[in-house]
């Protein structure tokens, strides 16, 4: 059977806004990853987006760098409309992945911006 997720992913897409909004919660593994990416996927494939806010502060998403560079560089490519990214996460647990977004995202051009809050984050994503 398998497992649908809802308790620990939502995914709100805001066309006023041009802005997709996911929030990752609780313990993920890699089936959880995939089904977040692939909702995130099917929703920027309708059209109308071109800004993500990455809601992973309630989460243990942690991945080695290996992992975290080729989803990053997967995504980039198949969605270059995508030019800002905010995430709202817990810097003491997501420090390695702050880092490499940060180098990543610098090399290809795309502005990212981490918030310990989603109203900080919310608010850089509008400007």
């Amino acid at each position: 059977m398998l497992k649908s997720f809802g308790d620990q992913i939502t995914t709100e897409k805001r066309l006023d806004d041009a802005l997709l909004v996911q929030t990752i919660k609780g313990r993920t593994d890699g089936v959880l990853v995939n089904t977040a990416t692939a909702r995130l996927a099917t929703a920027v494939e309708q059209g109308g987006v071109s800004r993500i806010l990455m809601n992973v502060r309630e989460s243990d998403a942690v991945f080695t760098p290996a992992e975290f560079i080729v989803m990053f560089q997967d995504f980039t490519t198949q969605f270059p409309q995508i030019r800002r990214v905010a995430y709202v996460l817990d810097p003491a647990t997501h420090d390695i992945q702050q880092m490499l977004l940060e180098t990543l995202a610098w090399n290809i051009g795309l502005d990212v911006f981490f918030a310990e809050t989603y109203a900080e984050a919310e608010v850089w994503i509008k400007g």
